[in-house]
Formats: structure tokens, sequence, C-alpha cells
């Protein structure tokens, strides 16, 4: 008797003990979730801008989450109790914790632990010159999940934090305590308080009453993810934001309504969050084509060039019949090879400009694209050699050769004309410039051309215009050629040199070459006078037509010499 009872306190204190320990696994949690001041944090998904920065950063969020929201800080670790348990019963797969930074996944952490609310915090650029090192930050991604409701994450800059932190301290002029001046709050404080008043308003939704969603019929979930499209058409891009979200709640396994939100957030500026959700996109459907092309597509404008590139392989793995997605292809084949170059050498960086090229040819064989053979023809020229410029100059001609007749491909001509004059092809050029511009080409036609484009190629042709006449009247006066002869072929270099002129008389020089466009046209006028009072002389055979003819010559040669030193 006397042992049992003084075996008594060891078993109460064993027993507390084996509670106590349970209770850290998982087992006997109440089924109520521990009160929403409970917060997990996660490392960021991506390193920080400045190591020291963030480390700084979260210790001093730690402390004002405890002082001033009374949040109980758990950072995020695979090893923890409770998410232990949880994958011995089989409530939470290893996938879903080894992806903790997907949302769903999150929100299966968050509920293995009992937490209302999670999220990460990450400091996306600094001033390095500031100290100390908190105060350094200029920008931070912050990401909010909680367990039910509306996750988010958004990219905050200094500027967004200061003038949040003025509407703040706006709203709050009646109060007693004297808040201090905007501008002169540190960035460090600035970023702390935004992030705790984002915090304060998940945690007043997660204090009222709230319904999980229900998954929706296909007509349902088809006519409210019209619904968001008309509003975000219509500028409403926060009430269609919201509907979006709800549905991705209610209907996690359909990867349009990601796109569609991706969307909304790229037209809201919010380009992260618009990654975030393209990527959950293929996550979802990972043979979802579109996904693929707008997470490709948003990291090659964000100059995320590896990013682009991982996407744009899995695009190309899924869709070979699509002019855009090879072009997309081609473009970030190219960003990455001038990446390349800098730190691989060039013989990796040609290699991968070779890529870009068939992706270039790929494109152009699916659709008559002018953009896409000016960049073709561009990723020749950088991949640089003895013939870039001839092979240019061929993609262009074969591109140029089936060009519509009612409305020219004007950039891809001029490339063309400007390589070929860098060749000094000129007279090619000119017969590529008529093929495409025809014997009577629009003057809008005409003005879309570089002016000192144009102007080289109509005197390259006016000179041999110019030979060619002066050739014809010597032969003439010596007698080598008939009356009828020579008058036939000098109306039809009279035609010629009119056709020239009177292209360069709808030209629009800028300013600054004006001077050169009048004595261009000076030039062309004399020559023109001078061919009808050849074709008068040959027909009459006027000793003094002849002077006439020949000092008009003199005069416009001199015009056309005076020119090209201008």
């Amino acid at each position: 008797m006397l042992l049992t009872t003084s075996l008594k306190p060891c078993v109460r204190w064993l027993s507390l003990t084996l509670i106590v320990f349970l209770s850290s696994l998982g087992v006997g949690e109440p089924k109520e979730p521990l009160r929403p001041t409970s917060l997990l944090l996660l490392q960021p998904r991506t390193a920080p801008a400045d190591g020291e920065a963030q480390n700084a950063f979260v210790e001093a969020l730690k402390e004002a989450l405890k002082a001033k929201l009374k949040c109980e800080v758990v950072s995020f670790t695979p090893t923890l109790p409770g998410i232990q348990l949880a994958l011995r019963e089989g409530r939470i797969t290893h996938r879903e914790v080894s992806l903790p930074h997907v949302f769903n996944n999150f929100r299966s952490l968050l509920k293995c632990l009992g937490m209302k609310v999670g999220m990460w915090v990450r400091v996306a650029s600094v001033e390095a010159s500031k100290k100390p090192a908190i105060n350094r930050i200029t920008a931070i991604e912050l990401a909010i999940v909680p367990v039910v409701g509306n996750a988010f994450s958004e990219l905050i800059d200094v500027e967004k934090a200061r003038a949040e932190e003025a509407a703040s301290v706006e709203e709050g002029k009646g109060a007693k305590q004297r808040k201090p001046k905007v501008e002169s709050i540190p960035h460090g404080q600035l970023f702390i308080n935004t992030v705790l008043r984002r915090l304060k308003t998940t945690l007043i939704a997660l204090s009222s009453d709230y319904e999980e969603p229900t998954a929706l019929g296909e007509d349902e979930l088809a006519g409210l993810i019209a619904e968001a499209k008309g509003l975000s058409k219509s500028g409403k891009l926060e009430e269609a934001a919201a509907i979006l979200r709800k549905l991705a709640m209610a209907n996690p396994g359909v990867s349009s309504i990601y796109i569609e939100l991706g969307d909304v957030y790229e037209r809201m500026k919010r380009f992260t969050d618009a990654l975030l959700e393209y990527e959950r996109a293929t996550r979802v459907d990972a043979k979802n084509i579109e996904a693929w092309y707008r997470l490709a597509r948003l990291n090659y404008e964000l100059g995320r060039i590896e990013d682009a590139w991982r996407a744009v392989s899995e695009l190309l793995n899924l869709s070979q019949n699509n002019a855009n997605h090879f072009l997309l292809a081609a473009r970030v084949a190219r960003q990455r090879a001038s990446r390349i170059a800098k730190v691989a050498g060039i013989r990796m960086a040609t290699e991968m400009r070779n890529i870009a090229k068939h992706y270039y040819k790929m494109a152009l064989d699916l659709e008559y694209s002018e953009d896409i053979a000016v960049e073709a023809a561009q990723c020749v020229l950088e991949m640089g050699g003895a013939n870039a410029k001839k092979n240019a100059v061929e993609l262009l001609q074969s591109f140029l050769s089936k060009a519509d007749q009612d409305k020219p491909p004007l950039k891809a001509l001029s490339m063309c004309l400007m390589l070929l004059i860098q060749m000094r092809q000129l007279d090619e050029a000119y017969g590529i410039f008529k093929q495409v511009m025809k014997d009577e080409p629009k003057k809008e036609w005409l003005r879309q051309i570089p002016y000192e484009l144009l102007g080289e190629i109509l005197d390259a042709r006016w000179a041999q215009v110019y030979g060619q006449v002066a050739s014809l009247l010597e032969n003439f006066w010596k007698g080598l050629i008939s009356r009828e002869d020579a008058y036939e072929e000098l109306s039809w270099l009279s035609s010629d040199a009119e056709k020239i002129a009177a292209m360069a008389r709808e030209l629009e020089p800028p300013q600054r070459l004006k001077q050169v466009h009048d004595r261009r046209l000076l030039c062309y006028d004399l020559f023109s006078q001078a061919i009808a009072v050849a074709k008068l002389y040959i027909e009459t055979g006027d000793a003094i037509q002849q002077r006439r003819v020949y000092l008009l010559m003199q005069n416009a040669y001199t015009e056309w010499k005076a020119l090209r030193k201008m």
C-alpha cells in the first residue's frame, strides 16, 4: 500500500510527460486549430539580393510580429513533428512537403500543423551604400497564405511602401500619439510596417466565419471565367482577380483559371504574381501549351533568360507547328547567346545562335512575317564571319521575292538595301527596290524608307543613267548610231530618269538633310532638261541645241559631284 502511494506522483509525472511528447508529434491535438496568431515562416524560394539584409530584416520582422500582432513565429522545416506525423498517416505527401511554396501545398502544411496563416518574404533589391544592412532594402517579395481564403504574393518597392505609410499616417491623424514624418522612416521599418498591415488584414479576415469553397460544374465555371475576362477587359482588374482567386481555391485542378489570373496580374504590373500563376498552371497540367508559352514569354520580357529557356524548351516539346512559339524560342536563344558570349566564349555562343537561326527558319516556314524575316537577318549578322552580310541579304531577298504588291514589307526592304549599299552592290539594290516597289510606288511607301538609304540608291541609279546618256550622245555625234535608234534609246533613258526624279520629289528629308535634298532635286532637274534638249538636238541636228545639251549635262554632273561631297 505504501509502495503504491509513493509511486503515484511518479506515474502522474510520467503521464504528463508522455502527453506533452505526443502533443509535440501532433497526436491528441484538439480538433480546433491553433489561434490565428501562430504563423509559419518559409525561407524564400530564390536567394535574396543581399543575405545580410535578409537576415536582419527577418529578425526584426519576427520581433515586430511578436510585439505588435502577438504572433508566434514557427520557421518551417520538414522535420517538424506535426509534418512527420502527417506523412506517416498519409495526410500529406512528400511532394507537398518538398514544394512548400506552391500555395495549395502550403495550405496542406498549415492544416497539418494546426496553423491558420503562413508567409515568406525575400529581399528583392538593395542599395548597397546604405547602412545598417536592413536599411539597404529597396524592394521585397512578399507572399501570405491563409489556410482558407485568398493567398497572394506581390513585389513591394520602397515607393509603394512609403505611399502606403503616408496613407496610414493620414488615416491615423486623430490618434493621440505623434507619428513621425514618412520621409524620415528608415527603409527597413517601412517594409516591416507594410508586412504587418497585410498580415493584420489577413488575420481579421480569418477571424470571421469562412465556408470552404466547393468545386463548380463546367458550365458555371465557364460562366464565371467569362465574367472575370469581361471585368478585366473593362479595366476592373481587382474584381476580376478576386473572382479568379476564389475559383482557383474551389477548382485547384483547372489550369485555365491560373492562366487567366496570371493575365490579370500582368495587366496590374504584378509580374512576379503572374509568373507564379503561370507556373502553377504548368504544374496542374504539364501539357498546357498556353501556360508554357505565357511563362516563357513573361520570363523573356523580364530578362529572366535561363528561366525563359527552360520554359520555351518545354513549349517546343509540346508544339511544333506554331510560328509564334518558334519565334519566341529564337528570341530567347539570341539573348542567351549574348550572355553566353560574355562568360563561356564565342564557340558556345555561336552554337546557340545557330539554334536561334534554325528556330527563325522554322517560324518563317510556318508564317510569312516581315518581323520574323528582319529578326532572322539580324541573327545571321550577329553570327559574324566573312559571309554574314551576304547570307543576310540572301535570306531577305528570298523573303522579298514573295512580297505582297499591295503592302510591301518596307522594314525588310530597308534592311536589305542598307546591307547592299554597305557591300557597294548598288545596281542590285536598285533592282530589288524596283522589284518590290514596282514602277510607280506610293508616296507613303517611299517616305517609310530611311531618306539616306533611298537617296543613295537613287543617286547610284541616276549616275548609271547619266553615263548611258553621255555614251549615247557621244556615239551619235561620232555617227556610230542612227538618228532613229538614238532617239528611241534616249526616250527609254528619259523615262527612267523621270521616274528617279519623280520619286525624289516625293521624299520628305529630315531638317538636317534639307540642303542635300534641294541639291539632289536641282541635279535631277538639270539632267531632265538636258535629255529634253538632247531629243530636240537628235531630231533637228541643230548645233545650238547640241551646245545646250553639253552645258546642261556639265551643270548636272557638277551638282552631282557637289552632292556626293555633302
